[in-house]
C-alpha cells in the first residue's frame, strides 16, 4: 500500500475512530444528568405554581432557582473533571498514533520509491491505548488564542491552489537509492513519541473554559427566575447542555491537532517537509490545501480556498484548519526519489483528487450545496488538468445548480 493510500485510507480511519471515542467518552452521562435536573425542577415548579407556564411566588421561585443552580454547578463540575481526563488521555493517544502512522507512511514511501533496490516491510500500525490517568495540569488554563481573521469583503475571492504542482528540484541532490532508504529508515529509530506537556495543558484549559462559560451563563439566566418564571430554569439547563457540544468540539479538534503534531515530530526528526492531506469529503477550504507542501520550518500559506472567501488568511503550521477539521499531514520531501514507474508524485495526486472531489460534489451534508457549486464553478474557470468527462459532468452540475447523487462508498 502506498504512502497516499495509507494516509488517506486506513490511517485516516484509525484517527477518526480515536476522535469519535474521545468525543463520546468526554461527554458521557452529561445529557442524562441534566435531564434529571430538569425533570426535578419541573416537578418542583408544578408543585409551587401548578403549571410551568405560571409564575411561582418570588420566594419559592428563588428557592427553586437556587437548587437548580447548585445542581447544575455540581453536574458541570463533574463533567469538567471527566472531560479533562478523557481529553488529556486522548491527545496523548492521538500524538503517539500520529508518530506511528507517520513512521509507517515514510516506510511506505521508501518501499514505493525504491521497489527494485531495497526490501522494505511496511509495519501495520496499531492504535495505542488511551492512558487511564494522564498528567493533567492543575494550574489555571491559558486563554484560548483568538481565531484568525477571515475575509469580511469580497475582494476577488480566496486564492485557488495551483492547478498543478510546479516542477520539483532537479534530482542531482538525490543520493544512491539504497543509501537514501537506509538513512531514512534509520532516522525513524530516533523518534520519541512522548507528547509535549503543553499539548495536554492546552486541551485541559479549553475544556475548563467551556464549562466555566456555560456555568456562568446558567447562573446569569437563573437570576431571572422570580420574574421570568420557569422559562429561566429551562434556559439555564440548555446553557449547561451546550457544554456537551462545546466539549465535543474541543476534543475532536485537539485529537486531530495532536496527531498532526506527532506527524510533524517525525518530519522534523528526519529533516524533511510535510504534505497536507484532506479527506475526499473535506470542505472546500480544506481541499484547497490538499497536496500543498512545506519545507522544514515553513508554514502553509494562508487564504487558500476553492470558494470565494477563505476560512482564514493567516499562515498555518498545519491542520486543523477549523474546528472539527480532519485534515492531517505526512512527512514529504521533494529531494526524495521520483516514482520509478514515472507516475505523478504524491502531492500532485492529492491535488488532483481534491479537484475531482470539488467537481464531483463529494461533500458532507453540513456543507451548503450552493457553496460547493460556487467552488466548482471557480475551479472550472481555472482549467484543471482533469479528464474531459469529469469537467463535462461538473459543467452540467453547475448549470443545473446541483450535483447528481454520489454513489454509495465514494
Amino acid at each position: 500500500m502506498s504512502q497516499a493510500e495509507l494516509a488517506a485510507g486506513v490511517h485516516a480511519d484509525q484517527l477518526a475512530q480515536v476522535e469519535e471515542d474521545a468525543a463520546t467518552d468526554a461527554t458521557d452521562g452529561l445529557g442524562a444528568e441534566l435531564a434529571a435536573v430538569l425533570a426535578a425542577a419541573t416537578a418542583a415548579w408544578v408543585t409551587a405554581a401548578e403549571s410551568v407556564s405560571a409564575l411561582a411566588a418570588p420566594a419559592r421561585a428563588a428557592a427553586i432557582g437556587s437548587r437548580v443552580g447548585a445542581e447544575l454547578a455540581r453536574v458541570l463540575d463533574g463533567s469538567r473533571r471527566r472531560a479533562r481526563l478523557v481529553a488529556a488521555g486522548s491527545v496523548v493517544q492521538a500524538y503517539r498514533l500520529g508518530v506511528a502512522q507517520a513512521g509507517a507512511e515514510v516506510t511506505a514511501a521508501v518501499a514505493e520509491l525504491t521497489p527494485a533496490r531495497v526490501r522494505v516491510d511496511v509495519p501495520a500500525v496499531q492504535v495505542p491505548p488511551r492512558p487511564d490517568r494522564p498528567r493533567v495540569p492543575a494550574r489555571p488554563p491559558r486563554p484560548a488564542p483568538e481565531p484568525a481573521a477571515a475575509h469580511d469583503d469580497d475582494d476577488g475571492g480566496g486564492e485557488l491552489p495551483d492547478v498543478d504542482i510546479d516542477d520539483p528540484p532537479a534530482e542531482d541532490t538525490i543520493v544512491r537509492l539504497d543509501v537514501w532508504a537506509r538513512t531514512v529508515l534509520d532516522g525513524l529509530d530516533d523518534i520519541d513519541d512522548s507528547p509535549p506537556d503543553d499539548l495536554v495543558d492546552e486541551v485541559a484549559g479549553r475544556v475548563d473554559e467551556v464549562h466555566r462559560d456555560r456555568a456562568e451563563q446558567a447562573r446569569e439566566t437563573l437570576r431571572g427566575t422570580d420574574t421570568v418564571g420557569f422559562p429561566a430554569v429551562a434556559a439555564a439547563v440548555r446553557h449547561a447542555q451546550s457544554a456537551g457540544a462545546g466539549t465535543e468540539r474541543v476534543v475532536r479538534t485537539a485529537v486531530n491537532d495532536a496527531a498532526g503534531q506527532g506527524a510533524e515530530q517525525v518530519a522534523e526528526t528526519l529533516g524533511v517537509g510535510r504534505v497536507w492531506i484532506a479527506e475526499r469529503t473535506g470542505c472546500r477550504h480544506c481541499l484547497a490545501y490538499s497536496g500543498q507542501t512545506v519545507e522544514p520550518g515553513e508554514q502553509f500559506p494562508g487564504g487558500l480556498s476553492f470558494d470565494v472567501r477563505p476560512f482564514s488568511t493567516a499562515a498555518l503550521d498545519g491542520p486543523p484548519l477549523h474546528p472539527n477539521c480532519r485534515c492531517r499531514t505526512s512527512p514529504w520531501s521533494w529531494a526524495w526519489p521520483r516514482p520509478p514507474d514515472g507516475s505523478i508524485t504524491m502531492p500532485t495526486a492529492l491535488r488532483r483528487e481534491a479537484q475531482r472531489s470539488i467537481l464531483r460534489g463529494h461533500a458532507l451534508p453540513s456543507e451548503p450545496r450552493s457553496a460547493r457549486i460556487r467552488a466548482a464553478d471557480r475551479l472550472l474557470d481555472a482549467g484543471p488538468p482533469l479528464p474531459r468527462s469529469v469537467l463535462a459532468a461538473a459543467e452540467r452540475a453547475v448549470a443545473a445548480g446541483r450535483f447528481p447523487p454520489v454513489p454509495a462508498g465514494l
